[in-house]
């Protein structure tokens, strides 16, 4: 997810001090409409994630590892 301009403008302004849970707030907030105005982006990450988790079931008998190493990555998907 990208951060917005409204963000960095905050972030890389030195005469506006943000408390650091308003500064968290705002990121939320930026988060929340970045995925509100981009319904498409979001489906296709959920839609990668369950692809990932149902391969991560089918070989959970055969490769626990491998199983394990597709649900780390299928739970970052979101944060990038």
């Amino acid at each position: 997810m990208t951060t917005t301009t409204i963000h960095k403008s905050l972030r890389s302004a030195p005469s506006i001090r943000i408390p650091a849970g308003m500064a968290r707030l705002l990121e939320e907030v930026s988060v929340l409409l970045w995925a509100l105005l981009n319904p498409r982006a979001v489906i296709a990450e959920v839609e990668q994630t369950r692809a990932l988790l149902a391969q991560a079931d089918a070989l959970e008998a055969r490769d626990p590892q491998r199983a394990q190493a597709l649900r780390t990555q299928a739970a970052r998907i979101g944060l990038r």
